[in-house]
């Protein structure tokens, strides 16, 4: 599998709707594991918890909401103790602490809720809350993944994929891959595009390739638009259309896709499939050669030095050559 794709290790994603949350209530307290005797006085706490999250017949009071939801998580509600976890990690409503977070997302995940259970591969993996072990990382994603956790699947493609706690094994990152891509996560929809346009672990497929980078670019994936770009300007796996190869360029450009910028800044240098224009030419070389990009640095260096697509800058000219011989090179 090619090394140099994409490759994005997500962290804890805590975006919980209140209207979603309610309408599981009744599912979490069912799926506890404590007396049910107590299942009157969960759904109370965990409601009111919610109520107060979002400002439902109350006024927001994220602390009051923590003391709710802390009872819920006490009674043995997955989700209240997956919320109240989060809110540890994030500080928010509560004093921050990292263990407390993991204490709470443990039990959550040990419960089985898939949310918990893919935060738990993060926190293993990056070693937040607890000691790095890439091996309980696999585990954790594993089973969030199994329970069609999109965020679990790709990760845990990506463990497959470098054997970071796991025997590297490319088939297994591809399966993981294909799963999540085929729920609409758009990186990995951008992975397994790369993998079918090089072909070194699947058949080799371009026009697969093209579609999913299509899936990943209107997502807004800057990455997958500038290969679609690139697909639409070789007629690799879609008929070639030279006005869309562009607009996928721009698009991926201004997201700040470096690449993209210096293939744009060489389309209006040459006015090959673009109007000449030597100015945007060295606007977009400045934007990459800020990023970083050496390449960018010394092509900018010869703009200002000579003055193309404005007027000459010696002064610019050598900070930009600094820049670049600053470089290592490998």
């Amino acid at each position: 599998m090619q090394k140099k794709q994409r490759v994005l290790l997500y962290f804890l994603i805590i975006n919980i709707s209140y209207f979603w949350a309610i309408g599981h209530a009744q599912n979490s307290i069912n799926n506890s594991k404590n007396n049910l005797a107590y299942s009157d006085q969960a759904s109370s706490a965990y409601i009111s918890g919610l109520n107060y999250l979002g400002g439902r017949g109350v006024a927001v009071d994220k602390q009051k909401a923590m003391i709710f939801l802390t009872q819920a998580a006490e009674y043995g509600i997955a989700k209240a103790q997956y919320m109240v976890g989060t809110a540890y990690l994030h500080g928010d409503g509560v004093v921050q602490s990292n263990q407390t977070a993991i204490y709470w997302i443990e039990k959550a995940a040990l419960q089985n809720d898939s949310e918990a259970q893919y935060a738990m591969g993060v926190a293993y993996a990056l070693g937040h809350g607890v000691e790095k072990n890439q091996s309980k990382a696999v585990y954790w994603y594993e089973k969030a993944a199994e329970q069609n956790d999109d965020l679990a699947q790709f990760n845990l493609a990506l463990m497959y994929q470098h054997g970071q706690g796991v025997t590297q094994n490319d088939a297994i990152a591809v399966q993981w891959l294909e799963k999540s891509a085929a729920q609409g996560l758009a990186d990995a929809q951008f992975n397994l595009g790369i993998i079918y346009s090089n072909g070194s672990v699947v058949t080799k497929d371009e026009e697969k390739a093209s579609q999913l980078f299509e899936k990943a670019a209107v997502q807004g994936l800057a990455e997958a638009q500038f290969n679609l770009s690139i697909a639409y300007m070789k007629g690799s796996g879609v008929p070639q259309n030279l006005s869309l190869a562009m607009q996928w360029l721009k698009r991926s450009a201004e997201q700040g896709c470096v690449n993209a910028q210096i293939l744009l800044a060489g389309q209006y240098s040459t006015g090959t499939h673009i109007k000449q224009d030597p100015s945007l030419a060295r606007q977009w070389l400045e934007k990459a050669a800020e990023k970083g990009n050496p390449d960018a640095q010394a092509y900018l260096a010869q703009m200002y030095e000579q003055g193309y697509g404005g007027s000459k800058d010696p002064i610019k000219a050598q900070y930009w050559r600094n820049q670049f011989n600053q470089k290592p090179f490998s």
